[in-house]
């Protein structure tokens, strides 16, 4: 029954809108969403995954002692942005050339001479640990981290794929194991499942379609025996159509016509019957 509900494809909303409309057990529901999950279809091929984990930077303490550089076309001119760190104050500066050289030498124009008297600049308000490891608590609420030899599924291309966890390398990456070897993926490219997969053997092969037994080719094999009897038989033929002097009519080769061809699901093809004169 799970199957026929699930026909199709359909995500997890669809299928109970389906199933409330003729049937109904106790905890169908529950059922319904672990048939969906455990589907290899459907999690090969769902959407991406969801956001990764909050990684804070440190604060500076005072302004431009961190900042961040961009360049940007607008008007077919090339810009250098700067941003502080600190204030959020931004700065642009017109670029003739893309070249390195060029860039730094634009940095420092902007910033060359630096005040050195600290207290006549406004400080940003301190912002402690914790209040960064309270916001990142309240960011990762709806981020999982990956535990060692956890069955996962990794994004190859458009599908996703099975794989299993060996090793955690970073905030954001992790060692995987797939049919084809050892990769280190970043956490957006994985997806927890509830699946279960033998990673030493290879896929099965997708399209099973087996075709007639008269469309495979077969060899075979004469023995010597009745390559002499077939000679033996061929010299008969011919002795007796030399004496008796009979002109026979050619015969057509019909074997075009009768070979029956079959297309890659196995159908047979059958042309149209037209008219012969």
């Amino acid at each position: 029954m799970l199957k026929r509900i699930h026909e199709g494809h359909l995500g997890m909303q669809m299928a109970k809108q389906r199933a409330r409309e003729s049937v109904y057990w106790p905890k169908m529901n529950q059922h319904i969403d672990c048939a969906i999950q455990s589907c290899s279809t459907c999690q090969k091929h769902r959407n991406s995954q969801s956001k990764e984990t909050l990684m804070c930077h440190s604060v500076p303490e005072n302004p431009f002692d961190k900042i961040g550089a961009d360049l940007f076309s607008f008007g077919n001119q090339t810009y250098l942005l700067m941003v502080d760190y600190t204030t959020k104050y931004f700065e642009c500066n017109l670029l003739r050339e893309t070249t390195s050289a060029s860039v730094i030498t634009s940095m420092k124009k902007l910033r060359t001479l630096l005040p050195t008297v600290y207290n006549k600049i406004v400080r940003p308000p301190s912002v402690t640990h914790a209040h960064q490891q309270k916001q990142a608590s309240y960011y990762n609420n709806h981020t999982k981290q990956l535990q060692q030899l956890q069955f996962v599924r990794y994004r190859n291309q458009r599908t996703w794929e099975p794989a299993k966890v060996l090793q955690r390398l970073g905030a954001r990456s992790y060692l995987i194991k797939t049919k084809s070897g050892t990769y280190r993926r970043n956490c957006r490219d994985l997806r927890e499942t509830t699946e279960t997969f033998d990673l030493s053997r290879p896929d099965p092969f997708e399209f099973d379609v087996q075709l007639p037994q008269s469309a495979t080719p077969s060899t075979t094999y004469a023995t010597p025996s009745t390559q002499t009897e077939s000679q033996n038989s061929s010299d008969q033929q011919a002795e007796t159509t030399e004496s008796a002097h009979v002109t026979e009519p050619p015969v057509t080769n019909a074997t075009h016509n009768t070979t029956m061809q079959y297309t890659r699901s196995g159908r047979v093809v059958k042309p149209p019957q037209k008219l012969t004169l």
